[in-house]
C-alpha cells in the first residue's frame, strides 16, 4: 500500500484506497493479510461498499479526474466507471445510489448503483471533505467554511 487515502469495510474485509500507486487493496483484518491488489487509475480516493460492490473515487490530480470505479467486492473485478463531476473525492452508498462529493464544483453526485447512471447533482457550499449517509439523509463536510450540508433524500 502506497499512499492510502480511504478505507471501506464489506463486513469481512478492509478496503483501501492507495492514492500514490494507484491501487486498491483488499486485507483480512484478523491479520492483515493481503488478500487482492486491484489496479486502478488517476489517484483514488474516497471508497465505499455498497452492500456488493466497492466505490472507489478517480480524483485524478495531474489531470482532474471524474469517474468512479465500481469494483466487485467478491472477486475484485472491475465493473465499470462511471463519469461524475470534476475531482470527486468523497463517497458513501445508502444502498441504492452512491454519492459522490466533487472537489472543483462543489456538488454532490447521485449515481445509481445498479447501472452508474446519475440520477441528481447537488450544490454544496464548500468543498466536500466527506459524505456520510445516517439512514435517512446524507451528510456533507466541508473544512473550508466550516460546514456541514444535509441533502434530504426524496
Amino acid at each position: 500500500m502506497d499512499g492510502p487515502r480511504g478505507l471501506a469495510f464489506d463486513g469481512q474485509s478492509i478496503w483501501v484506497a492507495n492514492n500514490s500507486d494507484q491501487t486498491v487493496t483488499k486485507f483480512r483484518p484478523s491479520d492483515g493479510a493481503i488478500e487482492l491488489v486491484v489496479p486502478v487509475r488517476t489517484y483514488p480516493t474516497g471508497i465505499c461498499f455498497d452492500g456488493r460492490s466497492i466505490w472507489v473515487c478517480l480524483t485524478g490530480y495531474i489531470s482532474p479526474g471524474k469517474r468512479v470505479t465500481k469494483i466487485l467486492a467478491s472477486d475484485g473485478s472491475i465493473e465499470g466507471e462511471f463519469p461524475v463531476d470534476t475531482r470527486p473525492f468523497a463517497i458513501t452508498s445508502d444502498g441504492t445510489n452512491v454519492w459522490v462529493g466533487g472537489a472543483i464544483h462543489h456538488s454532490v453526485t447521485e449515481v445509481r448503483i445498479k447501472n452508474g447512471l446519475v440520477r441528481n447533482v447537488f450544490s454544496v457550499p464548500p468543498a466536500p471533505d466527506d459524505i456520510l449517509f445516517d439512514g435517512a439523509n446524507i451528510w456533507v463536510s466541508g473544512s473550508s467554511l466550516n460546514a456541514v450540508t444535509k441533502i434530504s433524500q426524496p
